[in-house]
């Protein structure tokens, strides 16, 4: 694997990567090494600044890598040129179309069906080796979860190359912090909402709307209550530390 590097966002290594970069490095990867993969946005990367446990996750992983517009513009205006965007849902679409084998860990039991149906009729030449919904737990319950722990034993059994996990950030990223060490082969990879849109339960946001940095717009109109909390209790947050920081280094006391 190539050197890694980060820009750091508010105590967060966000890696400077792009979306064939990474897709690159997975499939080139020995997956006889554990290791996890997050996908921040906004939302995350605040909760991981308000807590010192998340960030530590994100700052583990193999890579961190920026789900959003809004980091991207971030570290673009902080001088990083070569990082853009890398879409948790396209990321996912490529490795699904590939010799991988893989493992699906998250939603609920109906919507986890849905998406396996879905996912075998858009990829006929998938190699799924099984998939499970996990038992629903709080952040601080996870980790100490003996049914989380049966069941990375169960996959063990089956070797994948991915285990995706899918019950939402931080949750899943917790998840993968404590249970990836367990693997005996394979890495996982937190995908979030992308179970949804695979289920359809979810519409994804046509590409247009994620060009232009709105794509929270077509999740408000979808999903109105759990958007709407998620960008109030993070945007307000991000936009004061970007006004801090140009604060500090334009202000700063001589």
């Amino acid at each position: 694997m190539s050197k890694k590097k980060y820009i750091n966002i508010f105590g967060n290594n966000v890696s400077i990567v792009n979306q064939d970069y990474v897709y690159k490095e997975i499939m080139s990867y020995n997956f006889e090494n554990s290791g996890y993969l997050c996908f921040p946005d906004v939302n995350l990367i605040i909760q991981a600044y308000k807590n010192p446990l998340v960030a530590k996750i994100l700052n583990e992983s193999i890579f961190t890598c920026p789900d959003g517009k809004p980091l991207e513009l971030y570290a673009k205006v902080k001088g990083v040129k070569d990082i853009s965007t890398v879409s948790g849902y396209l990321f996912t679409k490529s490795l699904l179309n590939t010799n991988l084998e893989h493992y699906f860990y998250g939603t609920k039991e109906s919507s986890l069906k849905r998406m396996i149906i879905n996912i075998k009729k858009d990829f006929p030449n998938i190699k799924i080796k099984g998939y499970k919904a996990p038992p629903f737990l709080s952040f601080d319950d996870i980790a100490k979860s003996k049914v989380i722990m049966n069941d990375i034993n169960e996959i063990n059994k089956l070797k994948p190359h991915i285990v995706w996990i899918g019950i939402g950030s931080p949750k899943q990223d917790t998840l993968m912090y404590n249970f990836n060490k367990h693997l005996d082969y394979g890495i996982m990879v937190g995908v979030g909402a992308v179970f949804n849109y695979l289920s359809k339960d979810v519409k994804v946001s046509p590409e247009w709307m994620k060009k232009l940095s709105i794509r929270w717009v077509y999740r408000l109109f979808q999903e109105p209550k759990r958007t709407f909390g998620k960008l109030i209790n993070s945007f307000p947050v991000f936009i004061y530390l970007i006004l801090k920081e140009i604060l500090v280094k334009y202000f700063k006391p001589k």
